[in-house]
This record gives structure tokens, sequence and C-alpha cells, in this order.
């Protein structure tokens, strides 16, 4: 399986039937669904640069860095079309 991308990515999690991504260096979350889609889907943007990323079963949660060095805390539920990540 092979998917189109013109970026590494550096974050990989499973979520909700779909594998989302992100690059360290932008704010753009993606995702892909295994053997389906063959590129990246960009779905929404991060208030941060991203530092890390985990599945909560309900949620992704996305750890994020301000330019002070504070981490911030992002929820991400996929429920709707244009879904924001929350800001915890």
């Amino acid at each position: 399986m092979a998917v189109r991308t013109n970026i590494r990515m550096t974050f990989l999690r499973s979520y909700n039937n779909y594998i989302y991504c992100m690059q360290g260096y932008f704010r753009k979350l993606y995702r892909f669904r295994p053997g389906i889609d063959k590129e990246l889907e960009p779905i929404t943007s991060l208030s941060n640069l991203p530092a890390a990323m985990c599945n909560l079963g309900n949620c992704l949660m996305v750890f994020t860095q301000t330019e002070c060095d504070e981490l911030t805390v992002e929820e991400y539920k996929d429920e709707l079309a244009d879904e924001k990540p929350r800001v915890l």
C-alpha cells in the first residue's frame, strides 16, 4: 500500500477507520483510509506545531508546542465535516 504525499510524516495514529498523520513543521492534520485512499486528505489545522499525538478511543489528543515552548492539548473527535480541534 502506498499513499502519495510530498512531505514526510512524523506522527501516525489510527482512529475511526482512518490513519491520521502530521508533519512536525506544519500545523495540518491529514488522514487516509488504508487500501482505499490514494492521497492524504488535509482535514484541519492545529493552533500550534505538533509535538505528539495519541488515540484515546473516543478522540485524538494532539499535544502542540507554542513559540514560548509551552505545551497545549488539542482534542479532535471527527464528528462533523468542518470540525476544528478544541484546545483543552
